[in-house]
């Protein structure tokens, strides 16, 4: 009598996998649409903005699009081209290893431009520097880990051998957040005792939202790490990476948009922050200032009639724009 070969197909618990990567898809997507939203604003709003800048704003666009793109079409690959294939499930599909290479630059390349933020309003390196250094060793790694995941056979293969990898990635990326959150805090701080009262307003907005925007994308990497090391046999922890990038980028244009606007008319409230209008080499003016103003004003001048008038001049700061 012949026996009819058969194959053992693993049990494969379809919520924390191909469910956990479709609930990051969507987000990943949702997040593209704030970011597109937020792109044309910029373009939009800030016309006068430098050639750098502009170029930044669509790079960053360009490089979500493709990473849009790729896992948009491995959760295709994995639902309806593989869905009669469960040992598919084991690997996942190359378009979103292609996903980490475009990964690889954004978050790098935002964390630089807030590391040129701490030099701007600290005047110094070696903070900047050190922020600097880890981006660059993590664009690095970023894309060796997209390089290998694209010549492995399968996810099991490729976390095994480079576990160490994907752990530094995570890790460096949360310490360079808090590294460079603590930084703007600690210097805003440092200006606030010489201070306007209505530019003490300003810092204190800036510093909520440094530690707001620095925590999403420090503790959701952290999340990620942690899902990670304690379940590398689901998909948890890869439905994270697909809209940790986003995180970054759209930080980064809420920064950009977040910059005065009252260019027109427009009302100024909540719609500047303090590193938007501090001048590089900011001092304090109002202490001499006001010395010189009252020993001119307590001379003795007799037989003179002084008339006093006051005359308000607005003008726009095109250079502190410029340097966005």
């Amino acid at each position: 009598m012949s026996t009819v070969p058969f194959t053992v197909v693993p049990v494969i618990d379809l919520n924390n996998t191909v469910g956990a990567l479709e609930i990051g898809v969507q987000i990943s997507t949702f997040l593209f649409g704030i970011l597109s939203c937020q792109t044309w604003i910029y373009y939009h709003r800030f016309p006068k903005d430098s050639i750098i800048s502009k170029l930044l704003v669509a790079l960053i666009w360009f490089l979500e699009l493709g990473h849009t793109i790729s896992v948009s079409h491995s959760i295709y690959i994995i639902t309806v081209v593989d869905s009669d294939n469960p040992l598919k499930f084991i690997s996942v599909p190359k378009s979103l290893d292609v996903g980490i290479l475009f990964s690889a630059f954004i978050g790098p390349i935002v964390q630089a431009w807030f590391a040129n933020r701490v030099r701007k309003l600290s005047g110094k390196l070696y903070v900047p520097i050190i922020c600097w250094f880890l981006s660059f060793l993590r664009l690095a790694a970023t894309i060796a880990a997209g390089v290998e995941a694209l010549l492995a056979t399968s996810v099991i293969t490729y976390v095994a051998q480079f576990r160490w990898l994907l752990t530094f990635i995570l890790a460096v990326g949360a310490a360079v957040d808090v590294i460079i959150a603590a930084a703007l805090c600690f210097h805003l701080k440092q200006h606030r005792a010489t201070s306007f009262q209505r530019t003490i307003k300003l810092i204190n907005q800036t510093m909520i939202w440094t530690i707001e925007t620095g925590l999403v994308t420090s503790v959701t990497a952290v999340v990620m790490l942690i899902c990670f090391l304690a379940m590398q046999h689901n998909f948890v922890w890869i439905s994270i990476f697909t809209f940790l990038a986003k995180l970054f980028s759209n930080s980064l244009l809420a920064a950009l948009n977040a910059r005065l606007t009252n260019r027109d008319g427009e009302s100024e409230q909540n719609s500047s922050t303090f590193l938007d209008i501090m001048p590089n080499n900011y001092k304090s003016p109002t202490a001499s200032r006001d010395r010189k103003a009252r020993e001119s004003l307590a001379a003795p001048y007799p037989n003179i009639a002084i008339e006093m008038s006051r005359t308000t001049e607005v003008k726009h700061d095109e250079r502190a724009r410029d340097d966005w």
